[in-house]
């Protein structure tokens, strides 16, 4: 494989990840609409609650790939090798 190839191959798989995570939290988020909004505090969707923690991850997740995606998109636009990803 070329290296445009690789670059291409790369982002196909964070835009796959990445529409992963948003599934995920369109999952969480209509969770978090069946419960009434003057109930919420009290549950998981709290503070601190465990649905709330999920759904903060899975953002900082899907800002991850946003900006891996920026630098492989740069990479593949100005044909030079990618910066380190994490």
């Amino acid at each position: 494989m070329t290296s445009s190839k690789n670059q291409h191959a790369m982002l196909a798989q964070i835009e796959r990840e990445s529409q992963e995570v948003e599934n995920l939290l369109g999952e969480l988020i209509a969770e978090m609409e069946r419960v009434p909004a003057d109930q919420r505090p009290d549950s998981e969707w709290g503070p601190s609650g465990t649905l709330t923690r999920r759904f903060l991850e899975l953002s900082r997740v899907q800002n991850e790939l946003a900006e891996k995606a920026k630098v492989v998109s740069r990479a593949i636009d100005t044909d030079a090798p990618p910066a380190r990803l994490h």
